[in-house]
């Protein structure tokens, strides 16, 4: 199985940042904020703290909303698979999942405390879900023609069946390929 680590790089421009839940405390992003809430008809006396964390979060919201929609657009009719570590308080664990529903890439997100996903220049997709008890990193590669020929006549199409032998043979590359989510849909 592969064993996707966290992506770490020393070059911003090897990885893109499609979406991330972290807070921007930044000095830099409290002004943008505060100057756009004053550009905006709000007086400087009613821009609180509050009023700057409830704008971050809202912000968090808008882009999350933007992003779900824009890659249910690009992977309506998709299948995907997800493979990486689980990492839990007592060890870090290879794990995959297939995926025919965009709805189940969701509810497996909502179950985490912060999300990060990126994508490197070779047009690799990697999600970062954090929480409690460790990280679960995984990569999200679409299938190919052999790897959907796979999953529709070895699993008769049900990403249930899938047993971990199936995963590991589906994230061979003959069977997967990289998403290119940034440079298909943003060229």
């Amino acid at each position: 199985m592969n064993n996707t680590k966290q992506v770490k790089t020393n070059k911003k421009e090897d990885t893109r940042e499609i979406f991330s839940t972290f807070i921007d405390y930044s000095e830099d992003e409290t002004n943008y904020i505060i100057n756009y809430l004053l550009d905006n008809g709000t007086e400087k006396e009613d821009i609180t703290e509050e009023t700057i964390f409830q704008c971050k979060i809202e912000h968090i919201d808008f882009c999350y909303d933007n992003f779900k929609n824009e890659f249910e657009k690009y992977c309506n009719d998709k299948v995907l698979l997800l493979t990486g570590t689980i990492g839990l308080w007592h060890g870090e664990y290879s794990s995959g999942k297939l995926i025919d529903n965009i709805q189940d890439l969701w509810t497996l997100m909502s179950n985490y405390d912060d999300i990060k996903i990126i994508e490197n220049s070779n047009g690799r997709v990697f999600i970062n879900l954090y929480h409690h008890d460790g990280t679960y990193c995984m990569e999200i590669r679409q299938l190919t023609l052999k790897g959907e020929n796979y999953f529709y006549n070895k699993l008769d199409g049900y990403v249930d069946y899938a047993s971990l032998k199936d995963i590991e043979k589906l994230s061979y590359t003959s069977y997967t390929k990289n998403l290119n989510y940034c440079k298909n849909t943003w060229n």
